[in-house]
């Protein structure tokens, strides 16, 4: 999440949507005034004071970060967000979160799964929604229904993320898409007035390039159910 001063934008950041390479590329060079949560060192390191102190942090959503700089400041500064197509973001969360996984224990994870899981349990990596039902699920689509995962998403999407309180209406300037990023970041730097960033692809989940394409009708099907704003809203197909 970027509250630039300097240059008067807001960036709300969703998860898996690019959103580090964004911040990176619109926050160099930083300034004084400039509040970054997340995504680069100093954001990092910053954002568990202004959490604890604001409540906010990397993944704030939008009426969230609102509510806090008040309605004049959020209105007078350019406000934007990415978005992605539910299916492909959510297969990248699985394989991100395996990555993570894998950089944390290292490849014996499956061997001594109960031994791992006993002794990193407090964690703050493995007490996540997301990554408790990595670790009690072996595929996909067994982890896109384990409860822990679906108590985690269902109030998650993208469209909540961007709307107001009632989820009526977006509240942000502007949406671009990860399907068309390079488009998209053209219009951020336009108007964020910073004609020189350069967007880097940083935390890659990794994946498979087959992995969309192996994920099962009926998987599909459930992840609509669980994030049908995101496909209405902005326009996102199942096939």
């Amino acid at each position: 999440m970027i509250i630039s001063n300097s240059k008067k934008f807001i960036f709300c950041h969703i998860q898996k949507t690019a959103g580090e390479a964004i911040t990176k590329a619109l926050t160099q060079p930083g300034r004084w005034n400039d509040i970054v949560l997340g995504s680069t060192d100093y954001g990092v390191t910053f954002e568990a004071a202004f959490k604890k102190e604001f409540g906010l942090y990397k993944h704030s959503r939008a009426v969230e970060i609102k509510n806090l700089i008040g309605d004049d400041i959020w209105d007078e500064y350019f406000t934007f967000s990415i978005v992605r197509h539910p299916v492909d973001k959510l297969v990248s969360l699985y394989y991100y979160l395996r990555r993570v996984r894998t950089d944390q224990i290292g490849w014996g994870f499956t061997k001594y799964r109960r031994m791992l899981l006993k002794r990193y349990k407090n964690s703050s990596v493995w007490s996540r929604g997301g990554m408790i039902a990595l670790n009690e699920t072996d595929t996909f689509s067994e982890f896109l229904r384990h409860p822990r995962f679906v108590e985690t998403q269902r109030e998650r999407s993208q469209w909540s993320f961007l709307s107001d309180a009632d989820g009526e209406r977006i509240i942000v300037d502007y949406v671009g898409k990860f399907e068309s990023l390079e488009e998209s970041f053209a219009e951020i730097k336009s108007r964020t007035d910073l004609p020189r960033a350069q967007l880097t692809m940083v935390n890659s989940s990794n994946k498979p390039e087959t992995s969309n394409s192996e994920v099962s009708v009926e998987d599909k099907e459930f992840i609509y159910e669980l994030f049908e704003d995101d496909f209405v809203h902005f326009g996102y197909q199942l096939d």
